[in-house]
């Protein structure tokens, strides 16, 4: 394994307070070639295929630790690419969240192409994996990009209409949305029916302003606070922003939303960020970690750092690290 991710690995660790075994051997199962290399993966922009996903809450809750993954990194046969990933979401579903499985195989069914010659199109197998390092849970993340933007929300229409009990809340958000925005990928995260949501991640098409999305939460003052704090006066490229909106799977009304910024895009150093990072957390009052912010950046790089609100307006902060480049 190289070092570099050896250390991201060995950073989880701690967080989590696993053992490196464990680790480990959680992500060789989310990626088959992490031995070995190289990789071509869209999940990190140097090409890596594993990510830690550290997630702050309420004060006195206690974070939690997860780590994403590409599991068709590095196969280049198309047939092995989509086995591949079968497999892995079915493993994790057994360990992480056996009554998930049926939701994803909706989101896959729903949001991925069958013919052989499209997904031949689609980089890797189309779909990220997650796994919680701290406990059940898991998250299956399936790419969108493989159509027009029309018909993207089309298909994630169709897929809220098979996984949700009842769709008049995800129907008026994409009838918002889908004039607006352009939908990027959509996920289904939980460890049971009643903690699961449906989820769709989109980009902000234009000059367009949060409170006309039709997504009221979208345009509470934290948001704008958050984005003011990372971003400052910086210009960063539209794409720099993903914005997700989720739904409950068990009643079909909105879980919450989040906003992620790509930590590249903003080009900050590793004390900028600290400082970013701490003054946010302690003004919100979010859980704290074993580790200082300071440590994170000396062992990782921030990939992204999100905002989440859910439907009662109570935030989370989330921070993505990514392997240090060399």
């Amino acid at each position: 394994m190289q070092p570099s991710l050896r250390r991201l690995l060995a950073l989880a660790t701690r967080l989590a307070g696993t053992s490196q075994e464990e680790t480990e051997r959680l992500a060789a199962l989310l990626v088959g070639t992490l031995h070995k290399g190289p990789w071509n993966s869209t999940l990190n922009n140097d090409g890596s295929p594993v990510q830690v996903c550290v997630t702050q809450a309420q004060a006195h809750s206690q974070p939690a630790v997860r780590l994403i993954a590409d599991p068709a990194a590095g196969i280049v046969n198309i047939k092995d690419r989509y086995e591949r990933a079968g497999k892995v979401s079915r493993e994790i579903a057994s360990s992480h969240g056996q009554e998930m499985q049926s939701f994803c195989n909706s989101l896959v069914d729903s949001m991925l192409p069958v013919d052989a010659a499209r997904r031949a199109t689609v980089p890797g197998a189309g779909v990220w994996i997650a796994a919680d390092l701290s406990g059940k849970g898991l998250a299956l993340y399936t790419t969108a990009k493989w159509e027009t933007v029309e018909k993207r929300w089309a298909r994630a229409r169709r897929w809220l209409k098979d996984i949700l009990p009842e769709t008049t809340v995800a129907d008026g958000v994409v009838d918002s949305l889908s004039s607006r925005t352009v939908l990027v990928s959509a996920c289904v995260e939980g460890a049971t029916p009643g903690t699961a949501n449906a989820k769709l991640y989109w980009r902000i098409e234009g000059p367009t302003p949060l409170d006309a999305l039709g997504i009221p939460l979208i345009a509470n003052p934290m948001v704008s606070e958050f984005l003011s704090l990372v971003i400052e006066n910086r210009r960063i490229p539209r794409k720099g922003i993903l914005v997700s909106v989720g739904f409950h799977v068990g009643s079909g009304g909105l879980s919450g939303v989040k906003f992620d910024i790509c930590g590249h895009c903003v080009n900050r150093t590793p004390a900028d960020w600290t400082h970013v990072l701490q003054r946010w957390a302690a003004h919100h009052e979010v859980a704290c970690l074993p580790e200082d912010y300071s440590a994170l950046l000396e062992a990782a790089e921030l990939a992204f750092i999100g905002l989440g609100l859910d439907v009662d307006a109570k935030p989370r902060l989330n921070v993505y690290l990514k392997r240090l480049c060399s």
